[in-house]
């Protein structure tokens, strides 16, 4: 499982009405079991890692309406090797630098100290991405990045794990 360390992935829904929340919550814990991971909610229409994890005043959407999403929020969930930076309410973010602004996190916060997830509702995922999940329908311009996970894979840690660590290994394989 060590392989993920150090890489980003997104966990995203084509198709709308998927809780991508929840098989980003579910992979964290069963990960975080092991190593340090970081969860982001890029979910801005619809924030729900708050409901997850009990963070009660505003941390990272501060960053994204400085437009400073580099930077670390100040109020964080941490418990044990998970760390959860949520988003208290939907933000209103401006498109035309959503792709700028997400490269800047990326670069900011991937570390290979730890895997960094973000729950990425139904943005699909940005170049900075190295493994991506998506939930339902997948793109018809499916990339090997990309793992389309059905409905009945979406609560199947163990399922996911696998796929995840064979996304890795493949991607350790490129860029050897």
């Amino acid at each position: 499982m060590k392989d993920l360390m150090g890489q980003v992935i997104w966990v995203w829904a084509n198709d709308g009405g998927r809780n991508t929340t929840y098989t980003v919550s579910l992979l964290a814990r069963t990960l975080a079991e092991s190593f340090p991971v970081l969860i982001i909610d890029g979910n801005f229409d619809n924030p729900r890692l708050k409901q997850h994890y009990n963070c009660s005043r505003p941390g990272w959407e501060r960053s994204w309406l400085n437009k400073t999403p580099g930077m670390p929020p100040k109020n964080v969930y941490a418990q044990g090797d998970l760390t959860v930076w949520p988003l208290l309410e939907a933000l209103e973010v401006d498109q035309s630098q959503i792709t700028d602004m997400w490269n800047v996190a990326l670069y900011h916060h991937k570390s290979s100290q730890r895997l960094l997830i973000v729950d990425g509702g139904e943005y699909p995922p940005p170049e900075g991405s190295d493994i991506n999940l998506c939930l339902g329908k997948p793109p018809e311009d499916l990339d090997a990045k990309t793992i389309a996970i059905t409905e009945s894979m979406e609560e199947d840690a163990r399922t996911l794990l696998d796929l995840l660590l064979q996304q890795a290994a493949c991607s350790e394989e490129e860029w050897s």
